[in-house]
């Protein structure tokens, strides 16, 4: 029979190794796709920021997946990958109703 004492002792080991295992998982999807990430900012006919967000690139083409809601009514939007903004070239599909939108930007033009 386990005494009461050696279980906790048990679990807590257990579960710090397993919680360091995820943490490595996690960090290493994150050094395989954080190259992916790009940042999408879009701007109002004035020139006044509309909205921010995330995008993922999914093409090597320059097309960009992000959420429909960040292109509203503004009438500009790049996106910046490391540190570089890149103009938009255009949209390739969307869907309001699913909050989707597919971008193609300007490959090597920066903004």
């Amino acid at each position: 029979m386990i005494r009461p004492g050696a279980l906790i002792i048990i679990s807590v080991l257990f579960f710090s190794i397993t919680g360091v295992a995820q943490l490595r998982r996690a960090e290493k999807i994150f050094r395989k796709c954080s190259g992916s990430v790009v940042q999408i900012v879009s701007y109002n006919p004035d020139k006044t920021l509309y909205g921010s967000g995330s995008g993922v690139i999914i093409k090597s083409k320059g097309w960009v997946i992000t959420c429909y809601h960040i292109l509203g009514t503004a009438s500009m939007i790049y996106a910046c990958h490391g540190g570089v903004f890149i103009t938009l070239d255009s949209i390739v599909s969307c869907d309001p109703k699913r909050d989707i939108l597919v971008l193609s930007f300007k490959k090597g033009e920066e903004k």
